[in-house]
């Protein structure tokens, strides 16, 4: 019961987290200086961190569902 929780609650989470990061990165890359190549090293580093991010995330989530009591 608690982990499907936690599921759905992870997965509302992962859905606005990437709407957000899809209209954070359109709006670096739309509205920086042309030519500059901070903007995709910049998109490039959050998207690997987020990656990370969802990876751990999902790990403790599981450990959750591993370690909860049937």
């Amino acid at each position: 019961m608690l982990f499907s929780f936690f599921s759905i609650a992870f997965l509302v989470f992962w859905v606005l987290y990437i709407f957000f990061t899809a209209s954070m990165i359109y709006h670096i890359t739309r509205f920086s200086v042309p030519g500059h190549r901070a903007p995709k090293l910049i998109s490039l580093i959050f998207i690997i961190l987020s990656f990370l991010l969802f990876v751990l995330s999902s790990f403790f989530l599981f450990e959750l569902y591993v370690t909860s009591p049937k």
